[in-house]
């Protein structure tokens, strides 16, 4: 749901762009600079928000910068108020929202300072935004109820019915369907009222998805046929959400034919718009309808089909949920620096109280400096003990500063631990469920239809694939997960590794079969190397297996190798879809970073299978080398130290 909300508010953000030049107040803050210089920013301002509504972001974010620079060199507060709110927007679109919070908040305290009520309005509006995406829906809502206050007080109407529409999608979220169904009904009658059509044509939608959530049916199906056979304003983004609506209710009904055709519809038109949370609704609606209607070969093409929208989306929200807790760090550290400003404050003025303290004590030392030197021997003695326990404080202060910082290295130890417990749990919840998902799906179809045998076939080969691919997932989240407690020792030993190839392709073969891959093996008899035999299976499995999987149906695969006194490699080729070099980059750099792609058919991973290649290859003494380009295959060469009786 959450990902759905970000793409009806990027839209919502696209729409009031074109408001923003219009309803900005351009006679306040011109200070002593020329109403030219105002003029130039407020236009590189209007064309980066027009640039941006394109999504041709790169010279959107020159503009602004240029915008910022003018606005520092005259002192015009309001255009840099603007031009980093054209930041957050921009950011927001591309889905930075750390980035676009950041500037958002920045913005607004400008606004505050100028005490623009519009630009408060918008920018706290944006605010809102970022928090509704990453699910602080609490949050949100202040903010959104904040800016139509702001709005009813500037009348901007445009802005006002935004926030209407928000202010219901946070409660919707909420779960307070009936505060939520006032808001739409609100924003729906607002929008009407003023033409504001594409607001309102949100709103219905929107005010129907409560009504089925509250399963009044007939309700629902009126506001979502409204939308649909309204004349005055249409939009296939509207249409696709109407369309799925109604096939949602027709289902509930038991209307299993209509709802087909309804789901179809609205299918076509998300797919259209590439909006993946409308098509996966309308697939799920188009299997259900079919399972009811009997036509099992077509529910099970919108099964997989559904899945895949399903994988693709649970990827966005990991990246979602990763952006939600650094946005709550940098809430965290910020809290932090407040209070330190207020402690720093605090020492400040003790420090000035003690000055005027040590001034008065300076005036009665002079008073009584006859008296002092009287008792200069004691004095002195003193002044001994003194330094001596001077010096006991100072060794005291240096031992509790290294007991601190062991005590920082033990709970960043604890914290790595977590972040690796935290992530293996959300790997084997997310990625490694999806495998086994799919082979409960293919037995439940082999156990409850009857099918031909060409189709039970297939059926089989498919489960071989998901079996395969949910082992390799488990291979390498073990040796992972091993590998990050220190866990594992390498043992070398001698290994013939084209032997070890020949094993390898007997387990992988049938899924280059399964693609009608050609793998051309060039055996050799004398490849003897020195190294661990389970960590160079892991390297060997991973790096053929993604050879097969980004190499499409009727490619080639070849493997040969070459030996010299020292060394013997091994050389993998594809034909496949191949590499960027930047992704060759990032392979080959010293740092864990996990990349995961679909294959030619889909295939998934969960990132780790290079990320143990270059680990093992590291505790094998070994090197790897990568040769690739888009669309021009890839080859891995990767090189071990020669065994002691191989012989050239």
């Amino acid at each position: 749901m959450t990902t759905h909300l970000k793409f009806i508010a990027v839209g919502l953000l696209f729409f009031l762009a074109n408001n923003l030049a219009a309803n900005s107040p351009m006679d306040g803050n011109v200070g002593f600079f020329s109403l030219s210089d105002t003029s130039a920013i407020n236009q590189l301002n209007r064309t980066a928000a027009t640039l941006a509504d394109r999504q041709q972001f790169d010279s959107a974010h020159r503009l602004i910068q240029q915008a910022i620079v003018l606005s520092q060199d005259a002192n015009y507060a309001l255009g840099r108020t603007q031009a980093e709110s054209n930041l957050a927007r921009i950011y927001y679109m591309k889905g930075d929202y750390v980035r676009s919070l950041k500037f958002g908040l920045s913005s607004l305290h400008l606004a505050e300072q100028l005490n623009d009520k519009a630009e408060i309005a918008h920018c706290k509006n944006l605010v809102g935004l970022v928090h509704l995406v990453r699910g602080a829906q609490q949050l949100a809502l202040q903010e959104f109820l904040y800016a139509a206050e702001l709005n009813k007080t500037v009348g901007n109407d445009r802005r006002l019915a935004a926030n209407y529409f928000n202010a219901g999608l946070a409660y919707s979220e909420l779960g307070q369907t009936e505060r939520a169904k006032e808001e739409f009904v609100k924003s729906k009658d607002f929008c009407e009222a003023r033409g504001i059509l594409h607001i309102a044509a949100m709103s219905t939608n929107r005010l129907a998805e409560v009504y089925f959530k509250q399963e009044q049916l007939d309700s629902a199906l009126f506001f979502y046929r409204s939308v649909l056979e309204n004349r005055r304003y249409q939009s296939d983004w509207e249409n696709s959400f109407a369309h799925t609506g109604i096939a949602a209710c027709l289902y509930g009904k038991g209307q299993y034919g209509e709802s087909l055709q309804h789901a179809e519809k609205g299918l076509e038109l998300a797919e259209k718009l590439h909006t993946k949370w409308d098509a996966r609704q309308a697939l799920t609606i188009g299997y259900r309808s079919s399972e009811a209607l009997g036509d099992y070969k077509r529910a099970f093409s919108y099964l997989l089909r559904q899945k895949a929208y399903s994988d693709s989306l649970l990827n966005e929200d990991k990246n979602l949920a990763l952006d939600s807790l650094h946005l709550a760090y940098e809430r965290t550290v910020n809290e932090s620096l407040k209070k330190e400003n207020e402690i720093a404050l605090q020492e400040l003025k003790i420090s000035k109280l003690l000055a005027g303290i040590a001034g008065l004590f300076l005036l009665f030392f002079v008073s009584v400096s006859i008296l002092i030197y009287r008792n200069a021997r004691r004095t002195k003695t003193l002044n001994t003990e003194l330094a001596v326990q001077s010096a006991s404080l100072a060794h005291q202060k240096q031992q509790l500063k290294e007991q601190n910082q062991v005590i920082m290295e033990q709970n960043q130890r604890l914290n790595e631990l977590n972040e690796t417990k935290d992530y293996l749990l959300s790997i084997i919840s997310h990625d490694v469920r999806a495998p086994f998902a799919s082979i409960i799906g293919i037995l439940d179809i082999l156990s409850n239809l009857e099918l031909p045998v060409s189709e039970i076939r297939r059926l089989q080969e498919e489960l071989y694939g998901q079996s395969f691919t949910a082992l390799a997932m488990v291979n390498n989240l073990l040796y992972w997960a091993q590998s990050q407690q220190k866990g594992f020792s390498t043992d070398l030993v001698e290994i013939n590794l084209s032997q070890k190839v020949e094993e390898i392709l007997g387990v992988l073969g049938r899924l280059a079969e399964d693609k009608q891959i050609a793998i051309l093996h060039a055996s050799r008899k004398n490849a003897f190397i020195l190294a661990d035999g389970d960590q160079v299976n892991i390297i060997l499995q991973n790096i053929l297996g993604n050879a097969i999987k980004f190499t499409r149906p009727g490619g080639t695969i070849r493997i040969g190798y070459q030996t010299d006194e020292q060394s013997v490699s091994i050389r993998i080729m594809d034909d496949g879809i191949g590499m960027s070099e930047e992704t060759v980059q990032q392979l080959l750099s010293d740092e864990e970073s996990q990349v995961s792609t679909a294959g030619t058919a889909n295939e998934s991973g969960v990132g780790l299978g290079m990320m143990l290649v270059k680990r093992f290859i590291d505790k094998n003494g070994a090197t790897l080398h990568i040769e690739s380009g888009k669309e021009q295959g890839s080859t891995f060469t990767v090189t071990f130290k020669r065994a002691s009786n191989t012989y050239f």
